[in-house]
């Protein structure tokens, strides 16, 4: 069973994310359901809380150069390198989304 607390439902909006496995965003109104009862893996989708703000990229644990880097994939936005001196919450893995076709 899944506990109700574990599993969360969120509504975004605006442009954010756009590419590879996770295109959601481009218009606004799009779901993403969030397990926060997994442990991220390379390559999942997570929600992070970086030093206080929140954002939505792909997780990679470099563990050769003892760091975990976000990599987005909208080019308007570069990779963040999070090093042991950045405060970093895995606040839940992205396991589903739902994208809004229809414009207002």
């Amino acid at each position: 069973a899944i506990m109700a607390e574990k599993l969360k439902i969120i509504s975004l909006g605006g442009l954010n994310e756009i590419g590879k496995n996770l295109t959601v965003y481009e218009y606004g109104g799009d779901i993403v359901v969030v397990d926060r009862s997994l442990e991220p893996r390379n390559g999942d989708y997570v929600v992070a809380c970086i030093d206080g703000e929140f954002t939505l990229k792909e997780y990679q644990l470099d563990r050769q150069n003892e760091c975990v880097w976000l990599i987005p994939h909208n080019p308007n936005y570069e990779k963040i390198r999070v090093t042991k001196d950045k405060q970093l919450l895995i606040w839940g893995v992205i396991t589903y989304s739902v994208h809004k076709c229809r414009r207002k």
